[in-house]
């Protein structure tokens, strides 16, 4: 290992907690979706539906481009996707007393992450 210790390394300080709150339900013939909003704690969550993600060198923030249309998940999201994964094993797939989708929907995220 380097003389820089871990702890001093730049992506060592980028991790910084976001609020994860519910936004919605919304219908889209006959699924059912969940809406979720992520932002900084001291900005709150707005009802707008948007994202941007960029890709790059850490070490060169210049060079960092969108990506375009390819599916990723921050740290921020993936936290809200295990929330919904584990909801939807007690809920639905793995409900003994079989799928309960009103209590699925009923389950929403609403903390930082």
């Amino acid at each position: 290992m380097s003389s820089v210790s871990r702890a001093q390394t730049p992506l060592a300080q980028a991790y910084h907690p976001r609020l994860g709150r519910f936004v919605s339900e919304e219908a889209l013939g006959d699924w059912r979706l969940k809406l979720y909003g992520l932002a900084a704690p001291e900005k709150g969550v707005r009802d707008e539906l948007h994202q941007r993600v960029f890709v790059g060198r850490p070490d060169d923030l210049t060079q960092m481009r969108p990506v375009e249309l390819t599916p990723t998940g921050c740290v921020w999201e993936l936290g809200i996707v295990e929330f919904e994964r584990r909801a939807w094993i007690e809920d639905v797939i793995g409900n003994e007393a079989g799928p309960d989708i009103a209590r699925y929907m009923g389950r929403r995220f609403d903390g930082l992450i």
